[in-house]
């Protein structure tokens, strides 16, 4: 039944994204992160993904999702050090085909945010892929370039760091659900700065994020 449920998926939701010219007032947000066996995006697998949904300026989590993945493979010491999972935690826990239904209806019709998103976009994307699914990336936004360019003077670009300017309190550290919640926390809290510098379409959202990710690109290519 799920495998030819999976089939029929669009994975980033069966309902069209939001357009370029939403008003950021009308976007569905979905905060998300991974927790995975390692940083190699193509190597690597996932063990935690949670969801945290923002709906008109406000964290909704109880319509988020918090999940256990079986990679099928063993979990280095050095990255159970950092999220606490073991491979006994996931050893009863379902490969990520079987949350996919759940996790694409979590997504649906949404924008996802994230700090450094990218890297969780390109490990469900290899996950997807492993599994042979189809899977095309909603509109990406990542607090970290958005905190960049929306806070005056922020040069420390970590979750933390961003976090604390904001007055957000970081939970459950390096856990997919305190990630997702921190990043959530964190959009809202930058939502009066959208305003302020009369940002007020998802497009333009997106811009900032493409001109801060060029940015940041150029400062570290010119060693800074």
């Amino acid at each position: 039944m799920i495998s030819r449920l999976i089939d029929r998926l669009r994975f980033s939701g069966t309902s069209p994204d939001p357009s370029l010219e939403t008003p950021i007032a009308d976007v569905q947000f979905v905060a998300l992160d991974c927790e995975t066996t390692g940083l190699d995006t193509g190597r690597d697998r996932i063990v935690s993904i949670a969801t945290v949904p923002v709906r008109a300026g406000r964290l909704d989590e109880a319509m988020g999702l918090d999940r256990l993945v079986n990679p099928g493979c063993p979990i280095p010491a050095r990255s159970s050090g950092v999220h606490g999972i073991l491979d006994a935690h996931v050893a009863a826990a379902p490969e990520f085909p079987a949350i996919l239904p759940e996790l694409a209806a979590s997504l649906e019709g949404a924008a996802m945010i994230g700090h450094e998103i990218g890297f969780d976009a390109a490990m469900i994307r290899r996950e997807a892929k492993l599994a042979r699914i189809y899977w095309v990336a909603p509109p990406l936004l990542d607090t970290m370039l958005l905190g960049a360019a929306f806070i005056p003077h922020c040069s420390d670009l970590r979750l933390e760091a961003i976090a604390e300017r904001l007055g957000v309190v970081v939970r459950d550290r390096h856990t997919a659900l305190g990630d997702a919640r921190a990043a959530a926390e964190i959009f809202v809290r930058l939502l009066p700065a959208f305003a302020t510098k009369r940002v007020r379409h998802l497009g333009g959202l997106l811009a900032v994020c493409r001109e801060q990710d060029r940015a940041l690109r150029r400062r570290l290519g010119s060693g800074w």
